[in-house]
């Protein structure tokens, strides 16, 4: 009895956690559209996806993925395999967001 109710923690700990990770953005949504009706939720959307920050900041948070994209195309070629990415940047505790978790 106890190993299956081990078994199904993980679940609603995966569940709860993906929901609570939505709760800010969900907050604000709400409480923006009751104060300023649909025309603050409106610029409320476009703030988030306006982005005023200079090239050279881009290529500076940039920098870090394209010199891994370039060692790993340098070990590609060393080595004559390709890397497994499949469990790169996957987090055992976190749920997957999918493309809910990408700011575009």
């Amino acid at each position: 009895m106890k190993a299956t109710i081990a078994q199904q923690q993980p679940d609603m700990a995966t569940s709860s956690n993906t929901l609570i990770s939505f709760g800010p953005l969900l907050a604000a949504g709400l409480l923006t559209w009751k104060e300023s009706g649909r025309n603050g939720l409106r610029q409320l959307i476009r703030h988030m996806f306006q982005w005023r920050v200079s090239p050279i900041w881009w290529l500076a948070a940039i920098s870090p993925l394209l010199v891994y994209v370039l060692t790993m195309i340098v070990l590609w070629v060393i080595q004559g395999q390709p890397m497994d990415v499949r469990s790169l940047g996957q987090l055992n505790f976190l749920s997957n967001l999918g493309l809910a978790a990408l700011p575009f």
